[in-house]
């Protein structure tokens, strides 16, 4: 046993923080995790009921998804409802991927904190 007791450390913990910083920085921001978690579980929403759902401003909405498609994570489609055209936002394939991997880290992390 070391001064510190270094030894007795699990390897785990160390391993899961180097997994964690792996993931999508873009992720790291509650904000573009709500709009992920949103479009996750509902597929396809529009611009309005984002906006309504997470209570941001237009410009606030329009930077994030702006980042999260640079990414790669989510996608525009248009499309014409009756008269009107409007702007839809889905989760990718990369998107779903990368959150998916994101909350699996972040729960081993939690498993991990409680043994």
């Amino acid at each position: 046993m070391s001064v510190l007791g270094l030894e007795e450390f699990s390897q785990e913990p160390e391993r899961l923080v180097k997994e964690l910083l792996k993931q999508p920085y873009v992720l790291f921001n509650p904000w573009r995790l709500a709009i992920m978690l949103e479009l996750y579980y509902a597929s396809a929403v529009d611009f309005s009921q984002l906006k309504h759902d997470l209570k941001l401003t237009d410009g606030g909405l329009a930077t994030h998804l702006k980042f999260l498609a640079r990414d790669g994570m989510v996608e525009a489609r248009r499309e014409q409802v009756g008269p009107r055209a409007r702007t839809a936002f889905i989760i990718t394939k990369k998107g779903i991927q990368a959150l998916e991997s994101l909350l699996d880290t972040l729960s081993s992390i939690r498993k991990e904190a409680r043994q």
